[in-house]
């Protein structure tokens, strides 16, 4: 890795501090949403089991508190991630900070050396590029600074690296889509002008891209938790004899 990429996961760390203050906040509002519904969750599966035996009631209720206690978890861990992301988004602009930052590293003729290229020449940064060899360039930079920011020890560090990794791979996902609009519209890709559109919007991009991911995932968790726990209902009522 070189010093441009540390330099980068460095000032990503950096900028994502002040916003961590509101992740602990966030996580014990979520959790305490998800105690309110999972009551509602283990009462409707104690209520429908227990029609047919007590057994059959509480082994639903115990199979049920499971699914919630790890489906809960999972989104409140995933809330208090998307919630320090778009805070950082919305307050400090963090998002047009770092575009010109990683274009800069993508763009840096010697920066690709441990991925066996030299990157692209002088000439080629007001060329357009094929859409393939632009999402390559990308995609090798994220992932370069990914394995960097993975390095970091200690719990600050541990969620910050959560942070940061989440925060990578959005912009890598609406980069990339940009890419693909600008190989539709131009025939190929030219990175500065990529670089430069997105300074002015990556913000908005990233905000909407993040909560579309958290509701998604929010809503397939509780999902799976309203499905496994029927399935074990209907399962005991309908196998287990008493």
């Amino acid at each position: 890795m070189s010093s441009g990429g540390v330099e980068i996961i460095g000032f990503v760390m950096e900028a994502i501090a002040p916003s961590i203050s509101r992740a602990f906040s966030t996580f014990l509002k979520t959790a305490a949403g998800m105690i309110l519904l999972s009551t509602l969750f283990l009462f409707g599966s104690y209520w429908y089991a227990s029609q047919t035996s007590a057994l059959h009631g509480w082994l639903s209720l115990g199979g049920t508190l499971v699914f919630c206690i790890v489906g809960s978890s999972a989104i409140a861990s995933k809330q208090t991630i998307t919630s320090v992301i778009i805070h950082a988004l919305e307050k400090y602009k963090l998002g047009s900070k770092i575009i010109p930052l990683l274009f800069h590293y993508i763009l840096a003729v010697d920066e690709r050396k441990e991925q066996g290229e030299r990157g692209i020449t002088i000439a080629q940064l007001s060329e357009d590029l094929p859409l393939k060899k632009a999402e390559k360039l990308f995609q090798n930079a994220v992932n370069s600074l990914i394995r960097t920011s993975s390095q970091k020890s200690g719990i600050s560090s541990w969620f910050k690296t959560k942070v940061s990794t989440f925060l990578l791979y959005k912009i890598e996902q609406v980069t990339l889509a940009e890419f693909r609009t600008e190989e539709q519209t131009a025939g190929g890709v030219n990175l500065i002008l990529v670089r430069d559109r997105l300074s002015l919007e990556i913000d908005l991009l990233l905000i909407n891209a993040v909560k579309s991911a958290g509701l998604k995932t929010t809503l397939l968790i509780l999902g799976g938790i309203v499905l496994a726990s029927s399935v074990l209902s209907y399962g005991l009522v309908r196998y287990l004899p008493v």
